[in-house]
């Protein structure tokens, strides 16, 4: 006790020694663990400011990606670089009726309506860009599917037929072409082009990560489907060479391991 002021700085250096020990290994731990997750992160976000990543393989350049011989039309629809915006417009009239986004019954949730107050079955969500094509209504919407007891979202297009308001009947997307619901980031900009309906949508490829495209409705078999029109299969195959460029030597992408890197201090 006699001896404690005798020490009194020598402690508190070793208080501030602690402090800087522990003030660097946080620095540590955030330069190099939490930074390049949080940056892994939003490589992979579609809502990223240059959202499309575009690993080996893969190409979102849609303009490019079109069969030769496109339209002039067809060819502006790709370009067009604002096309996740394009959801106008949010209501119809078709057929003598008026379709619009009202509240759900007993819900805070927008479904899709008609004149009258009836809503649609099954309940529609976000419902837009309303186009009609071949004397049809057709709708870029969501419906809540309950499974099992989880819920998920059937997103896509969807088709009213005229004299039949009251019912949506679902045409495909991303999700009837085998990608998961949640691998699906939206659908935009419906629009009749040369006699044919299209939108666009973006997705995510195990094998190549965020990808782009063009679907199309496809009318030439006894039901209606919806086709990607620059893709087959849907999400890219990548080849990947010796060197890990893209070349010859197709491999499946699952088969790629992912190098690691060591890391001292």
């Amino acid at each position: 006790r006699r001896y404690g002021p005798k020490y009194f700085s020598f402690e508190n250096l070793l208080w501030v020694l602690a402090c800087w020990f522990f003030f660097i290994l946080g620095m540590y731990i955030v330069v190099n663990l939490i930074g390049p997750a949080f940056d892994e992160d939003r490589a992979l976000s579609p809502e990223n400011s240059d959202p499309w990543v575009t690993p080996i393989g893969n190409n979102n350049d849609l303009q490019a990606l079109l069969p030769e011989g496109s339209s002039d039309a067809l060819v502006g629809f790709a370009g067009d670089p604002d096309w996740r915006v394009v959801n106008a417009p949010t209501f119809a009239d078709f057929d003598g009726v008026t379709f619009f986004n009202g509240q759900a019954d007993g819900s805070t949730s927008e479904v899709l309506r008609r004149s009258g107050g009836e809503a649609v079955a099954p309940a529609l969500l976000d419902a837009r860009s309303f186009v009609i094509h071949n004397g049809d209504l057709y709708v870029l919407a969501r419906e809540k599917v309950v499974a099992g007891g989880q819920s998920s979202l059937r997103r896509g297009l969807w088709s009213i037929r005229a004299g039949a308001h009251g019912v949506a009947e679902y045409i495909g997307g991303p999700q009837s072409l085998g990608i998961n619901f949640y691998a699906v980031y939206g659908e935009a900009q419906l629009a009749s082009i040369d006699g044919g309906l299209y939108f666009k949508a973006e997705f995510e490829c195990a094998s190549v990560g965020w990808t782009k495209s063009i679907f199309h409705l496809n009318m030439t078999g006894s039901t209606d489907t919806v086709d990607d029109l620059l893709r087959s299969p849907v999400c890219p195959i990548v080849e990947v060479g010796e060197t890990g460029e893209a070349g010859s030597g197709a491999v499946n992408p699952s088969s790629v391991k992912p190098t690691a890197q060591y890391w001292s201090a």
